[in-house]
């Protein structure tokens, strides 16, 4: 009698399961096909971007139920597949092995380098160097650099917090042309808290504001930072390293035009009448003039999104 219970049971759920798993399938394709509406009608780069998702699986960072919800997580869907893009490159070996040969970082829809990957260390030495008190108060550090011994990956270096800098730049890009457009709304409204930088001087950081776009700015700062102040841990204790780095020159091409198109983003932001009024970073009061040299000194001089072309150096 119990089995045939639950035999009885098991088919009156069926039905009930099936058509649960149907009604949230539909609602995943209602999402992607509003948010790839949303990437060729308003945005220049994000339809190429997420249309490579071919199986639309970049749904699952859309949050809520709503196509109002939809619209404030699209940024983040953007950097989530820009990730899937920068592809690591690998070299084929006698015997099948294969082992990283480069890294492809996607700058715009008519650019993509690759890089050849060099030397180098565990980004988690930056602890060492980086005072606590900054440690605490940049907001990614401890995602990217601090607790970041759980990724093998950033044994890899630079490379990863390379293709961070180029994820951020492209979801940064799509939130600003989504509200640039005014399909999404912009409401007023901040929050800061006192934070105490490495003079002693105490400082507002913005915690919470009504768009993404102000976190998303910072981390333009925050990735040029932690680059810097990989490079200069490098030069004083990974001597060949920092060399191989420097001599890395597609990878300095590809920092050089992120730079350029990211600072040229911020440019607008900041004079955008309505955008500008919540936009506020105290980031740059934690930068060294040490640290913006070495920002600097890794640009390749000359080289731009018009002529980058000529400088790229090919590689097996």
């Amino acid at each position: 009698m119990k089995l045939q219970y639950i035999i009885i049971l098991s088919i009156t759920l069926i039905p009930w399961i099936s058509l649960s798993q149907q009604t949230k399938t539909d609602h995943n394709k209602e999402k992607v096909d509003y948010c790839l509406s949303l990437a060729r009608t308003y945005c220049s780069d994000a339809n190429t971007i997420l249309s490579t998702d071919s199986k639309g699986t970049f749904v699952q960072f859309i949050k809520g139920e709503t196509q109002a919800d939809w619209k404030k997580s699209f940024s983040v869907a953007v950097h989530e597949v820009v990730h899937s893009m920068n592809r690591w490159v690998p070299r084929y070996s006698p015997g099948n092995n294969s082992s990283l040969n480069g890294c492809s970082y996607f700058i715009t829809i008519y650019t993509r380098i690759i890089c050849p990957i060099t030397a180098t260390y565990h980004v988690i030495e930056l602890n060492s160097m980086v005072p606590k008190d900054l440690q605490r108060n940049i907001w990614r550090y401890n995602s990217y650099i601090g607790d970041s011994s759980r990724y093998t990956w950033h044994t890899l270096g630079i490379f990863p917090l390379m293709d961070e800098f180029c994820a951020y730049f492209h979801g940064c890009k799509a939130d600003y042309e989504l509200r640039k457009s005014g399909i999404l709304k912009t409401n007023i409204y901040k929050r800061y808290k006192e934070v105490k930088g490495w003079d002693g001087k105490i400082t507002k950081q913005l915690i919470e504001s009504s768009s993404s776009s102000t976190n998303l700015l910072d981390a333009y700062y925050e990735f040029k930072l932690f680059i810097s102040w990989y490079l200069q841990y490098a030069k004083e204790k990974y001597p060949e390293i920092y060399q191989e780095t420097y001599n890395n020159t597609n990878l300095r091409i590809t920092y050089t035009l992120l730079d350029d198109l990211y600072k040229e983003l911020l440019q607008k932001i900041k004079s955008d009448p309505l955008l500008s009024q919540y936009y506020r970073t105290v980031i740059q009061d934690y930068i060294t003039d040490q640290d913006y040299k070495e920002m600097d000194n890794f640009r390749l001089k000359d080289v731009t999104i018009k002529n980058y072309e000529k400088y790229l150096v090919k590689f097996n």
